[in-house]
């Protein structure tokens, strides 16, 4: 993926995760994670890399869950 093909704001370094990584991670329903987790005040932000399409950074995932 060339550099210009990454969100704004994200690193190519970075890493993404989709809804199924963080649910994964974080060891709950992707459902769970869909439809409440992802609305909560707090919550890392999402980035959009194309239309309806969006992922979070890794590192902020792990931070907000207090690994990092």
């Amino acid at each position: 993926m060339a550099t210009r093909d990454l969100p704004i704001g994200v690193r190519r370094d970075e890493v993404l995760w989709t809804c199924k990584d963080v649910a994964a991670f974080l060891v709950l329903s992707y459902s769970h994670v869909r439809n409440r987790l992802i609305h909560q005040p707090g919550f890392p932000r999402a980035r959009r890399i194309g239309g309806k399409t969006q992922r979070w950074l890794a590192e902020e995932v792990k931070e907000w869950a207090g690994v990092a």
